[in-house]
């Protein structure tokens, strides 16, 4: 199930970054690699103060920092998927630690 919507806001994102019809996603990314990460950065901070504030707020910004991950994982040309591969890799070199 949430994989289904990760697919939809990755396939979102892609049109929008590469829309050109001033939505944020495409405005953010026209302004260059320095401007997507200071979206990224501007989220994520907005993020750990929405974390004292209720779970609707920490929702909302949370969206805001996936979408923002999004965007500038698509800026720099990196799939989501090398990004779950690390992820499963660290996982794994973990496990195997824990495991000795």
């Amino acid at each position: 199930r949430d994989a289904g919507v990760v697919d939809e806001q990755v396939d979102i994102t892609g049109r929008l970054c590469g829309s050109g019809d001033g939505s944020r996603g495409g405005d953010v990314e026209g302004e260059g690699p320095h401007a997507v990460l200071r979206g990224l950065e501007a989220e994520r901070a907005r993020g750990l103060a929405a974390a004292a504030q209720d779970e609707a707020a920490l929702t909302e910004e949370a969206a805001d920092l996936v979408f923002h991950l999004l965007v500038t994982l698509e800026s720099r040309g990196v799939s989501l998927g090398n990004v779950v591969e690390t992820l499963r890799a660290r996982h794994a070199r973990s496990l195997a630690i824990t495991e000795r």
